[in-house]
C-alpha cells in the first residue's frame, strides 16, 4: 500500500507567533554555537601554542647546556697554557721586578731621609749587579750580600727600621689568583630559560 505525501500546512489557523519562536530558538542555538565552536579554537589554539613553546624551551636549554660545556671545556684547556706561560715568564719578570721594587724602595727611603745611610741586604747572586745599578747616584747605598735571603727577596734598611720585599711571594698570589679563576670559570654554570608554563 502508498502512503499518502503529506504537505505543510499554511492555513490561516495556524499560530503566527510559532515562527517568531522558532527564529529566536535559532538564533539563540547558532550564538552558542558560535560561543562554543570559537572557544574550541581558543582551546586548540593554546594547547598547541604550548606545545610548540615547550619544544623551543625544550632546544634553547640543549643549546645552552651545549655553550655552557664548550665554555666549560676550553677554559679547563687554557688553564695549562697560562700556568705555562707564568712559569716560562715568571723567572724573568721576577727579577726585572725585583730590580724595580729595589730602585724605588732606595729612592723612596732616600728621599724620606737624606741624612741616613741607606744599607741594601741582597742575596748574594744579585749584589754584583746591584753595585752596577747604584754606582752614580746622588745618595749613598751600601750594599751587604746576605746569605739567608731568597733570590726574590731585598731588604732596604736605614736607620730607623727597614721595608722588606719578596717578589716570589707575589708571584705565587698571582699563581693563586690565577688557580681561582680557572677555577670558578670551568664549572658549568647553567644559564636558565625563562619562558611561559
Amino acid at each position: 500500500m502508498k502512503k499518502a505525501l503529506r504537505f505543510e500546512e499554511f492555513s490561516p489557523t495556524a499560530d503566527p507567533t510559532d515562527g517568531v519562536l522558532r527564529m529566536e530558538t535559532r538564533d539563540q542555538a547558532y550564538a552558542r554555537g558560535m560561543k562554543d565552536g570559537a572557544q574550541a579554537a581558543q582551546n586548540a589554539y593554546d594547547n598547541q601554542f604550548a606545545r610548540t613553546m615547550a619544544d623551543v624551551r625544550d632546544r634553547l636549554e640543549d643549546f645552552n647546556f651545549s655553550a655552557v660545556e664548550a665554555r666549560a671545556s676550553v677554559m679547563r684547556s687554557l688553564k695549562p697554557l697560562v700556568s705555562g706561560l707564568l712559569d716560562t715568564l715568571a723567572p724573568r719578570l721576577v727579577k726585572e721586578g725585583l730590580f724595580v721594587e729595589i730602585q724605588e724602595a732606595v729612592e723612596a727611603a732616600a728621599a724620606r731621609m737624606a741624612d741616613d745611610n741607606i744599607i741594601l741586604r741582597a742575596p748574594v747572586g744579585i749584589v754584583e749587579k746591584l753595585k752596577d745599578q747604584f754606582e752614580g747616584q746622588p745618595y749613598g747605598v751600601e750594599i751587604i750580600a746576605d746569605s739567608t735571603l731568597a733570590d726574590t727577596q731585598i731588604q732596604v734598611h736605614w736607620d730607623n727600621g727597614y721595608d722588606g720585599f719578596d717578589v716570589a711571594s707575589a708571584l705565587t698570589d698571582v699563581r693563586i689568583k690565577i688557580d681561582q679563576f680557572f677555577e670558578i670559570a670551568a664549572e658549568p654554570n647553567e644559564l636558565k630559560v625563562v619562558g611561559n608554563g
